[in-house]
């Protein structure tokens, strides 16, 4: 009888690896998607190598020129894409702020950072609630990002009159 005792307790126990095992392969097959038969199964999204950096609204400037650096080494780390600055206006401003505010961001990145202005493309993106710039890093050969107003132009009101300077930080 203790000669059985052990090679009872070694069955028992291959038994219960054994259910268990079956019991994990079911609920794997369960879990599984089940394809039409001859179907390819589906593989993860790819993420888009398109990638939004950053996006600011009316800051300083000085603000503005770090993340504008931020942007200028992701460009130059990727020297065959281009860098996309898509300017919003906002609901309400002045006519042409937005544009405006992209060429200063543009005129920073290529003189001061080094970047041909050539490798960074201005968008106008048309209105959003607030004045918005957005920092875009597009490789060569895939479509660029798309502009996404949420304000009809014809809801814009626009401000007469000189931008009001900002009293210089020490």
């Amino acid at each position: 009888m203790t000669e059985r005792v052990p090679l009872l307790i070694l069955l028992f126990a291959c038994a219960l690896f054994g259910v268990a095992w079956w019991t994990q392969a079911r609920a794997s097959e369960a879990a599984a998607p089940r394809n039409a038969p001859g179907a390819a199964t589906h593989a993860p999204p790819v993420p888009s190598p398109t990638r939004k950096l950053d996006e600011y609204g009316d800051i300083p400037f000085e603000d503005e020129k770090a993340r504008l650096d931020n942007f200028a080494i992701e460009v130059q780390n990727n020297p065959m894409g281009q860098g996309y600055l898509i300017c919003y206006g906002g609901r309400v401003g002045r006519a042409g702020e937005a544009m405006r505010r992209c060429r200063r961001a543009r005129n920073y990145v290529s003189g001061h950072r080094r970047i041909e202005a050539s490798r960074i493309v201005m968008v106008d993106g048309g209105y959003r609630e607030d004045l918005t710039v957005e920092l875009w890093v597009v490789p060569s050969g895939v479509t660029p990002p798309q502009a996404t107003p949420s304000v009809d132009p014809r809801e814009v009101r626009f401000i007469k009159g000189k931008v009001k300077r900002r009293a210089r930080r020490r």
